[in-house]
């Protein structure tokens, strides 16, 4: 249905998508890295319509090791 995010992550364009009941769906996230090179997690979470899993989080974390010139 939609979601909220702890980065610059987006998802335009496969938001909302329809999972029936025991299969599963792929979404494209993308994330852009801005700031200082060093560790970083983030965090989104992504809003249901499932009574029993209102909400899917996902997290990932890494290192940028140096900042982009653009």
């Amino acid at each position: 249905m939609g979601g909220t995010t702890t980065c610059s992550c987006i998802t335009p364009d496969d938001l909302p998508i329809i999972v029936p009941p025991n299969e599963s769906r792929g979404i494209l996230v993308r994330m852009r890295f801005q700031g200082r090179p060093g560790r970083f997690q983030h965090s989104f979470v992504l809003y249901t319509d499932n009574e029993n899993q209102q909400t899917v989080t996902a997290r990932f974390a890494g290192r940028v090791f140096e900042q982009s010139s653009q």
